[in-house]
């Protein structure tokens, strides 16, 4: 039976997000950016939506912030929900990278924590 192919997502050094073929996956924002990484190093890889807007958007308004993650989260699944793969599911009140689906560096990485810079 062959391996199934997986995205790699490396968080070490600068981000980079790749698809099974190797073609990269550009997150044209910093918050995109931070919502995938956060999202990767959760426990199981999912959050819920007040922690995100907390964490990324803490010094707005709360509608503010809501409608910001709301529109990044469209963004981003845009971006990555694509070729029959789907890699952000986003809920009434949680976020989930389906980590079954990637390779990310730094939780491969536990057992060595001299891999490198994070971000």
């Amino acid at each position: 039976m062959a391996a199934t192919k997986r995205f790699t997502l490396g968080l070490f050094g600068p981000f980079r997000f790749l698809k099974p073929g190797g073609e990269r996956i550009e997150i044209p924002s910093r918050k995109g950016v931070a919502v995938v990484a956060m999202l990767a190093m959760a426990r199981d890889g999912e959050r819920t939506r007040g922690w995100l807007q907390d964490k990324l958007w803490g010094k707005r308004q709360h509608a503010e912030a809501r409608g910001s993650l709301r529109r990044e989260l469209s963004n981003l699944r845009k971006l990555l929900n694509r070729d029959a793969a789907t890699l952000l599911i986003s809920e009434h009140d949680r976020v989930k990278l389906n980590l079954d689906l990637i390779d990310v560096d730094a939780r491969l990485a536990s057992d060595h924590p001299q891999a490198g810079e994070f971000l």
